[in-house]
């Protein structure tokens, strides 16, 4: 005779998995399980403590959460139980299913709203399995996507047609472009996205937001139209502008640094010591760099690695002279900008035949070190818009 399936709680018959139907949408707390705050995606159990339930964004609109638990082998039917308080659950309706996914409507739930949630399982005898443990959880909506602009901001000749796009469907755009708050500024414009062209004048920076049904306010999206660039703008190449002579001489009249290292640490020679005539000055770095380069000829030391490289569209990087080197550590290292560590690095400005000035950008302070020792490097270019 084939044997009944057992009468035991949930529980102990398996772990839980509950995810959402389609993508995650919120959070949970458990005041258990600390490890557990603030989780959003998918999660598997291994004890009724751990259940996570998450929130489904469907078209825009908050339908409700469909709970998925891992199906137990003749089970016949599945039940969730949720309410407003941990007491309350005992006398909660249960929504049921035959199927291991239990939906929970939209109308059962208010946004950012914290509920009481547990589970239970029928065997193929008819008998309900124990409840598992109650989980309290916060419902919460994701937020629509941030608005984004094209062109993008940067610095422009003449002015801009700007198209605001915001990608969560039905999304509404509200934005201004005299710098006030577009969630409550009276100046607020608004439209259905996509919206414009709205017509950005140098020197505007629009603001815009984003509302959809069923999600939260968007995060803010900025973007600025300019004539010049400033110190910490994004130059052309994307790197970060760290100088601006005011006019434009010899070809140039700011300079960008590299985003980020070339090299954690490299020599400054090629292996031989060669006597290479170099200045400090700012504006010297490019020369410099050639003539190193010139004079060592090909191999991986810090003047070939900067003017070997290509990024951003452009190969006309070079090595900072020693005053360069130091606005790099004066206008972005020493206000938090340029993602630099506390290491030493490499200037292209030699100290006679054995030395070549580095500096330390943990203090700024710059001395000559043998060409065969180890710096980082970070890379510049010269440009004129």
């Amino acid at each position: 005779m084939t044997p009944k399936f057992p009468r035991r709680p949930l529980a102990f018959l398996l772990p839980l998995l509950l995810l959402a139907s389609c993508q995650p949408f919120g959070s949970f707390d458990n005041p258990a399980d600390p490890k557990a705050s603030n989780y959003q995606g998918y999660l598997t159990v291994t004890n009724a403590d751990e259940i996570a339930i998450v929130y489904p964004a469907a078209g825009g609109t908050f339908d409700g959460i469909t709970l998925t638990l891992t199906p137990l082998v003749g089970a016949i039917g599945y039940e969730v139980a949720v309410a407003a308080s941990e007491a309350g659950l005992a006398t909660a309706s249960a929504a049921s299913s035959i199927t291991s996914k239990v939906d929970i409507s939209a109308a059962n739930l208010a946004d950012t709203t914290a509920y009481w949630a547990k589970a239970r399982v029928k065997s193929a005898d008819g008998i309900w399995g124990s409840w598992t443990a109650a989980l309290r959880f916060t419902t919460a909506y994701s937020p629509a996507a941030t608005p984004s602009f094209d062109p993008a901001g940067g610095v422009y000749s003449s002015t801009q047609p700007v198209t605001i796009t915001c990608v969560t469907v039905g999304a509404t755009i509200f934005y201004t472009s005299d710098g006030s708050d577009p969630a409550s500024s009276a100046t607020r414009l608004s439209g259905a996205s996509p919206r414009g062209p709205v017509t950005a004048s140098l020197g505007t920076t629009i603001r815009a937001i984003a509302t959809a049904s069923g999600y939260s306010q968007s995060a803010e999206g900025t973007a600025s139209y300019k004539e010049t660039y400033a110190v910490g703008d994004t130059g052309p190449a994307g790197g970060i502008v760290f100088y601006d002579k005011g006019s434009v001489s010899d070809g140039w009249r700011y300079l960008e640094a590299a985003p980020s290292d070339q090299s954690a640490g490299i020599r400054w020679y090629n292996g031989t010591y060669i006597s290479v005539s170099t200045g400090t000055a700012i504006g010297s770095g490019k020369a410099n760099t050639a003539a190193i380069i010139a004079a060592q000829g090909s191999g991986s030391y810090a003047a070939s690695l900067c003017k070997n490289l290509s990024l951003g569209g452009y190969s006309d990087w070079f090595l900072p002279s020693k005053d360069e080197l130091n606005l790099m550590y004066t206008n972005l290292k020493a206000a938090g900008l340029g993602g630099f560590s506390g290491a030493w690095l490499w200037s292209s400005s030699q100290n006679g035949y054995d030395y070549a000035w580095h500096q330390y950008f943990s203090s700024g302070y710059q001395y000559d070190d043998y060409k065969f020792g180890s710096s980082s490097v970070r890379a510049c270019r010269a440009f004129i818009n």
